[in-house]
């Protein structure tokens, strides 16, 4: 079995992270659960490669198809207008978008709970970026979804991934360091965490899907193809409130 690599992270004494591009192919096989097999285990790689988000490279993306790609795009967009509609926060915008989106088989409520006490970084503690936690959260979930003690090593690899991945993007994972600079301007500060809630559901999907290819074939596309506006927003959030 073979994985394409597109990304290698090379510490050196002294020096900030560094990305190269590299074809690189690594062969391995794996044995544990159904899907574990689709990526080399993570102690060969040493914890040194990591698949990095559209923006970080500007490379085409070859191990993806058309159709992935066009998915991934579709799940960030979801995502961010279900933030920027102001119906739900960061980490639950990420978490609906990759659970109703890829069918993670949570409902609207379970999705809720689970995500609301991560939002606006940990219950504004300006701890970790709410974002982030929704890319973990989502990832674990649909990683986890067949044989999860099985895959907890795996799903514990994918959230470094996705933290060092949200790090060399953002410079930071801490809500009060990422925010410093638009914490007094309201509509700066909105758009940031607009954007950064996009980019998280992004790197989750891409990640998801590299690991789990056959759920493209399992799409919610009512729910993908979605596209409330502010004002359907902030009715349908007031629907929630009153009637659950």
């Amino acid at each position: 079995m073979s994985i394409a690599i597109r990304a290698v992270y090379l510490p050196g004494k002294g020096q900030n992270i560094r990305w190269k591009r590299s074809s690189d192919v690594i062969s391995e096989t794996g044995s544990c659960g159904p899907y574990l097999n689709h990526q080399p285990p993570f102690s060969v790689i040493h914890s040194v490669i990591y698949i990095l988000s559209e923006s970080q490279l500007d490379t085409p993306k070859e191990n993806f198809n058309a159709s992935a790609e066009a998915l991934i795009g579709r799940i960030r967009d979801r995502a961010r207008n279900l933030y920027e509609t102001r119906q739900l926060l960061c980490t639950e915008a990420v978490v609906s978008a990759m659970n109703h989106g890829l069918r993670g088989g949570l409902s609207d409520a379970q999705a809720t709970a689970m995500a609301a006490p991560f939002s606006a970084a940990m219950g504004e503690s300006g701890c970790l970026c709410g974002a982030l936690s929704g890319a973990v959260l989502s990832s674990g979930l649909l990683l986890g979804q067949q044989h999860p003690h099985c895959q907890c090593k795996a799903m514990r690899e994918v959230s470094r991934q996705l933290h060092d991945a949200f790090k060399a993007a953002n410079g930071a994972t801490c809500c009060r360091v990422l925010s410093k600079k638009v914490r007094n301007d309201k509509k700066a500060h909105f758009q940031q965490c607009s954007g950064l809630t996009a980019q998280a559901a992004e790197m989750a999907a891409r990640l998801v899907l590299e690991k789990r290819p056959e759920l493209v074939d399992r799409v919610n596309h009512a729910f993908l193809n979605k596209r409330q506006s502010v004002v359907g927003g902030a009715l349908l959030r007031l629907v929630r409130l009153f009637w659950g």
